[in-house]
């Protein structure tokens, strides 16, 4: 019943973001596809609010996966259409000090959320009993919920943050773009990468890795801003890198071979050359 219900509130989203007569005017557009989505999620905030979920695992998923999809939609397109009305009369220069302050903002919504950010990409469940429930009393709802949420019954404790951290890897990589419209331009943020490397390995492998550096500590940024920039480097798409992460984990034997595959690699290098 619920998946239904959410199936059709989307597709009759998309419906009418596809039938809008001003989507080639992109204030309008961003700001009635902000409107739709804040609608939507009005509506789908009212049927859940008195929704006996059947299971825990409904209730999670619903929290963790199908209400910040929505969010993420509507707080993205809010602030596209918000950064067009800022910068429209501006110069480049002031427009891109706008664009940097946003940036940093950004960073800091992922160092303040770091804890939680880790938590959610690298898939761990052992706290989502805690993350994803309905809240229990409106003393709980946090100050920052305010993405069309009133009843606290038709919220948890992270699913905003969810949707804020989806919505926020969109505008940093779109912010950091507009940053390259002017080659001359000096970018406090952003990727600045001279050449690519000749990359021979697959895509699975180089998930692997960003995975693996990011766990090991190694690199202090977002599974995102990692595979980002690696794409950039190696010259491989960064896209769905989450989902070639399940299927990582899914594997029945040797889950980590890309890693054993290097250990050896590098075993026979060192062998190789102190023996010669």
């Amino acid at each position: 019943m619920l998946e239904n219900y959410i199936n059709k509130l989307w597709v009759g989203i998309h419906h009418s973001i596809d039938n809008y007569p001003a989507k080639d005017n992109q204030l309008k557009s961003f700001n009635y596809k902000a409107i739709v989505y804040s609608k939507a999620i009005q509506e789908l905030n009212a049927f859940i609010v008195n929704y006996p979920f059947k299971d825990i695992e409904e209730e999670v998923t619903f929290f963790k996966y199908s209400k910040p999809k929505f969010l993420k939609e509507q707080h993205y397109f809010y602030h596209r259409a918000h950064l067009i009305q800022e910068c429209s009369n501006l110069s480049k220069v002031a427009r891109d000090q706008i664009i940097n302050n946003k940036l940093d903002r950004i960073d800091k919504f992922f160092a303040t959320n770091k804890a939680f950010c880790n938590y959610y990409e690298l898939g761990k469940t052992h706290l989502d009993e805690q993350y994803f429930v309905r809240l229990s009393s409106k003393n709980s709802i946090a100050s920052d919920y305010n993405l069309a949420d009133k009843d606290f019954r038709s919220t948890c404790e992270k699913g905003h943050t969810i949707g804020k951290m989806k919505s926020k890897i969109l505008l940093s990589n779109y912010l950091q773009r507009l940053l390259t419209v002017d080659p001359t331009h000096k970018m406090s943020h952003g990727l600045k990468v001279i050449g690519k490397l000749n990359y021979k390995g697959t895509q699975t492998e180089m998930v692997e890795l960003v995975y693996a550096l990011k766990s090991a500590g190694l690199l202090d940024d977002t599974i995102a801003r990692i595979s980002e920039v690696l794409s950039q480097v190696f010259g491989f798409s960064a896209t769905g890198t989450y989902k070639t992460w399940q299927k990582i984990k899914e594997r029945k034997i040797d889950q980590t071979r890309l890693l054993t595959k290097l250990q050896k690699s590098l075993s026979d290098q060192i062998k190789a050359e102190v023996e010669s």
